[in-house]
């Protein structure tokens, strides 16, 4: 894991509705390094990063940017095994890790995938209206799409809004069942 990296998102405020410098931060991160990167009307980030093993359609790995933490400085501190937030005043608090952990896991596989297109998307804490008015533009060439952001800590959503994702003899769950127990 780049700690720096997840300690440069951490001093990122993004409280939903207040995305902007996240997504200021996630196209910059991304036009840095060569990728094409397109911001929408909505402040989604999408980049793309075809390879020269380039497959397609290509997979997309997806997070949202906001976070439900207050606007406020904090500090990242670690044991080299643990990760935690405290403020100012050195009290431990939140670091907005819903998503910026997601952030992370999707921005260190742009690095180490030869092809892949990323979307960040805003306003997932409040009913999901970024990723709801993406233009579908996005998603044309896209074979599948993972997203970083779960219920808790080692599971893998199988249900949203009370609608099956995937069965437990489904193509998916037989294809990626092992790497999803590892």
């Amino acid at each position: 894991m780049n700690i720096e990296l997840f300690r440069a998102l951490t001093q990122i405020p993004a409280t939903t509705g207040t995305e902007f410098l996240m997504t200021a931060f996630l196209a910059n991160y991304a036009r840095a390094r060569g990728y094409p990167c397109e911001v929408d009307a909505q402040g989604n980030v999408f980049v793309t990063k075809r390879g020269v093993n380039q497959t397609f359609p290509l997979p997309m790995l997806v997070a949202h940017i906001d976070n439900v933490q207050p606007m406020r400085s904090v500090y990242l501190e670690t044991d080299g095994e643990h990760l935690w937030c405290r403020d100012r005043e050195g009290k431990l608090c939140g670091g907005g890790f819903d998503c910026k952990t997601g952030i992370q896991v999707c921005l260190e596989l742009l690095t180490r995938l030869d092809s892949v297109k990323l979307g960040f998307f805003v306003g997932e804490e409040a009913r999901a209206y970024g990723a709801a008015k993406a233009d579908l533009k996005h998603f044309e060439d896209v074979a599948y799409i993972i997203e970083w952001d779960c219920p808790g800590r080692g599971m893998c959503s199988q249900w949203s809004g009370g609608v099956p994702l995937f069965g437990p003899n489904s193509d998916f769950a037989l294809a990626a069942g092992d790497v999803l127990l590892e």
